[in-house]
């Protein structure tokens, strides 16, 4: 699953308004409604705002890093939404290293696909973990120019997969 075609330019936020950890969740919620038209289609806003406030009171979905990707499943979904948030300032989202988020990926999958689910989780995870990545997240002024630093992870993470399965 390419981060880059979940996530839409209509689907980014670079000011987050929020400042604790429900406001975020809400916030993403929103642009989960915006920027995945389908999803409206399957499920209401508070149902999206509901699945992934149930999942977070289960267990902190921040990875470290400055990173969080608030996550749920539905039965309603038949493909996944993503959304991304910035907050340059940063929100307490109780990570285990202690320090601030910064960048928030939502990510609403199909319950009947919960390897998908997985894989677009981890996906996330070595995109966002890369420096590079960060950075130009941290720096850009657009939505645009911050799928442009997304999708470059994403050929980041394809371009060694291939080195990795090359003999």
């Amino acid at each position: 699953m390419i981060l880059s075609d979940l996530i839409g330019p209509d689907s980014i936020s670079l000011q987050l308004q929020a400042s604790d950890k429900a406001e975020v969740i809400e916030e993403l919620s929103e642009l989960l409604i915006k920027g995945c038209p389908r999803l409206c289609e399957a499920i209401d806003r508070s149902e999206v705002l509901d699945l992934l406030m149930e999942r977070e009171l289960l267990a902190a979905t921040s990875i470290g890093n400055g990173i969080a990707v608030p996550h749920a499943s539905s039965a309603k979904l038949e493909s996944p939404c993503a959304a991304f948030g910035r907050s340059v300032p940063g929100i307490e989202f109780a990570a285990l290293d202690g320090r601030p988020c910064h960048f928030f990926v939502a990510l609403l999958s199909p319950i009947s696909k919960p390897q998908l689910h997985l894989k677009t989780l981890s996906r996330i995870g070595r995109i966002l973990i890369q420096e590079p990545v960060r950075r130009s997240l941290m720096t850009s002024s657009t939505p645009r120019e911050a799928w442009d630093a997304l999708k470059a992870g994403d050929q980041f993470i394809d371009m060694a997969l291939k080195r990795q399965d090359s003999p």
